[in-house]
């Protein structure tokens, strides 16, 4: 086997694919019409759905066009629905910890679901708003019950939101083809092979979870800008 055709170099090759950014592009596109659909059309209170296919876009074609289809659905929003541009920050976090537990193999076992919700519904609503608070120059007393209430408030409506989101992920998981172009092509997606056989995880991981040098310059350098 040749350098080049080794499944790590396929891979980390497939996230500089023009397959992969047209996967991308079109999970951009549904990812905002839902939002405008659901702020227009089918309002929630606070409930905005902005997230579902950024998660599935990390967890299928890496962080990179995870990251890209986030970021850009923030500030699509924040210069449309005019809500603040910092929320484009957020989704980074959104996408390293899904990333994060797809890559360990966490979504084999169903516990990881649940811990997914409640960690983005902390990311989006305890530390997003904390964070959007300090940069908009919102006086924060940590002493008044307001302000954890609301952030109480901010919280319990993401538990909704991320529960519809990640409830998208797991379905998109169960009747993801087992193909094995589909299986084989994308960094992550042998994690997705029926049936699953936790015994084989780490040597399957060992084997194509490796990245590329290129792949992680390309990334640290995206997120120090997008940070900038």
């Amino acid at each position: 086997m040749t350098k080049k055709s080794h499944p790590i170099y396929a891979k980390a090759a497939a996230v500089f694919s023009p397959i992969t950014w047209v996967i991308a592009l079109v999970l951009l596109i549904l990812n905002v019409s839902l939002g405008f659909v659901v702020e227009y059309f089918l309002p929630l209170g606070e409930v905005h759905l902005l997230d579902v296919f950024t998660v599935i876009a990390a967890c299928w074609l890496g962080v990179i066009p995870g990251l890209f289809v986030g970021m850009a659905t923030s500030i699509i929003f924040g210069l449309v629905v005019n809500t603040t541009i910092y929320y484009a920050f957020i989704p980074g976090f959104i996408v390293v910890i899904a990333v994060s537990l797809m890559r360990k193999g966490f979504f084999r076992k169903w516990w990881s679901y649940p811990m997914l919700i409640f960690l983005l519904a902390f990311v989006w609503g305890f530390f997003g708003q904390f964070f959007v608070c300090l940069l908009n120059a919102v006086p924060i007393s940590l002493k008044k019950p307001s302000f954890w209430i609301g952030i109480l408030h901010s919280f319990l409506w993401d538990l909704l939101d991320k529960t519809i989101t990640v409830g998208a992920l797991f379905l998109f998981f169960v009747f993801y083809p087992q193909n094995d172009k589909f299986i084989d092509t994308f960094p992550y997606t042998y994690l997705l092979k029926k049936p699953w056989k936790e015994n084989d995880l780490e040597t399957e991981r060992a084997f194509y979870t490796k990245t590329s040098i290129k792949n992680k310059i390309i990334g640290i350098t995206i997120a120090s800008y997008a940070v900038l």
